[in-house]
């Protein structure tokens, strides 16, 4: 069993960041759930990018997601 040391989640729920240590490694593990709109995507990744990943920059960083990144729009 690991002890999680801290959970921390959006206002939106679109990411859930959890801070777990492993054999006395730390890891900072992140789920994000992209939204569909473009524009959207692109505020969210920037506000990511710039209020959570480069807070654990230094950090053993796991990063999990559903990007909803289409390719074309039929994908969509």
């Amino acid at each position: 069993m690991c002890p999680l040391k801290k959970i921390i989640h959006s206002k939106s729920s679109t990411y859930v960041l959890s801070k777990v240590f492993l054999d006395s490694k730390k890891f900072v593990f992140v789920n994000i759930y992209a939204l569909n709109d473009q524009m959207q995507q692109l505020l969210f990744l920037t506000d990511l990018s710039n209020s959570v990943l480069n807070s654990y920059a230094n950090e053993t960083l796991v990063v999990g997601d559903e990007l909803n990144c289409a390719l074309t729009e039929l994908d969509k």
